[in-house]
């Protein structure tokens, strides 16, 4: 039996204010590249047929750039809400399972992934979620007014997946409805279609919001370097430096062990090799 061809549709028309950035959040800089590069690492997986990015105005031609040489993938204007933008997606859909992410979501794994087309193919919709951690409270004029049982609640997340046709068709529906307002792909299933089903998302599977979810990610390396003295010569180096020495470091190259413990640490932080490897 061959398998449905697969559209993944990535939301990326906003603007992310709550980040605090001057332009799109997702176009932002973050370790080595940008958030929505990252986002579309993540689903270019031999099953996917293609991938709907959707772009604000501004963003279109930047975004059309960034895409320019990846086959799969096409851009297409968002609207003014996020639905809107996601069912102008939709309609430039040709496969027959859609799976709708975040893009602010790059570090979703290819088994959450997998975890999605599953559902669909078996229940019709895959909702991502996980268990909620943390006591969760009904909040009203700052004080608790409701704490429901923490053990049926779910995080949601992206990507949700739905029969192409489906989801379209709910979503033609819900748009007719101006004063309607749905928080995601889910409700607007839920209310027009039937119960969305849950599958497993994943607990890295984080939406990048706000200013301190951008800052760097650290890494810790550690590295070391020994030499015998012995080599004639009165001095050693340090960091690059001449220190008088009544004898030298024997070794290959400089025998400067400051250097190169800084080097051997930034190749262990970086998951490389030591310096020995690439300069033997």
């Amino acid at each position: 039996m061959s398998r449905p061809t697969v559209c993944v549709i990535i939301c990326a028309a906003g603007k992310g204010v709550r980040a605090g950035f001057e332009k799109n959040k997702l176009l932002i800089p973050y370790d080595g590249s940008t958030v929505l590069e990252k986002t579309l690492s993540a689903f270019r997986l031999p099953y996917v047929d293609e991938i709907i990015v959707t772009s604000s105005v501004e963003d279109f031609d930047e975004i059309s750039a960034m895409v320019s040489s990846i086959p799969t993938v096409k851009v297409v204007l968002g609207g003014s809400t996020r639905s809107h933008s996601v069912y102008n997606a939709l309609r430039s859909a040709v496969s027959e399972i859609v799976l709708i992410h975040d893009g602010a979501r790059p570090f979703v794994t290819e088994k959450t992934v997998q975890s999605c087309i599953d559902s669909v193919q078996k229940h019709g919709s895959g909702i991502c979620a996980i268990p909620a951690t943390d006591t969760i409270a009904e909040v009203e004029k700052g004080e608790i007014v409701h704490v429901p049982d923490r053990s049926k609640l779910y995080q949601i997340q992206t990507p949700q997946g739905f029969y192409t046709a489906e989801i379209l068709q709910a979503y033609e529906k819900a748009l007719k409805d101006v004063n309607a307002s749905y928080t995601d792909d889910s409700a607007i299933y839920a209310a027009f279609v039937k119960a969305p089903k849950l599958c497993e998302g994943g607990r890295e599977n984080i939406k990048m919001t706000y200013t301190s979810d951008f800052a760097s990610i650290a890494r810790c390396g550690f590295g070391i370097d020994t030499h015998a003295f012995g080599k004639p010569q009165d001095y050693i180096l340090l960091a690059g430096v001449k220190i008088p020495s009544e004898s030298g470091l024997i070794a290959h190259s400089d025998g400067d062990v400051l250097v190169h413990a800084v080097m051997d640490a930034l190749l262990s932080a970086a998951g490389l090799k030591d310096i020995g490897h690439y300069f033997p």
